[in-house]
């Protein structure tokens, strides 16, 4: 499960909406550009970056909880949050 702490630092690093971060998979992340192409409000692709710390914490979590389906974060997880 992730923690919050976690949900945190990829709002905080990314500028990312919290309904952006719940849709993001791992096809969409380049870790060789450290950016996320996201699908934002009216449908509109968008690219984020994200910083080396950031990109650890990706890594970390990518390799140690197998992504379930390809989502960084369960969506659980966030209906618990708000």
């Amino acid at each position: 499960m992730s923690s919050f702490r976690d949900v945190f630092a990829y709002l905080f690093a990314t500028g990312l909406r919290v309904s952006e971060l719940v849709s993001v998979k791992l096809k969409d992340i380049g870790f060789k550009e450290r950016e996320i192409k996201i699908i934002g409000k009216g449908n509109k692709t968008r690219i984020v970056y994200f910083n080396l710390t950031t990109q650890k914490l990706i890594s970390c979590k990518s390799v140690s909880k197998g992504m379930r389906r390809n989502f960084m974060f369960n969506r659980t997880f966030f209906d618990q949050l708000f």
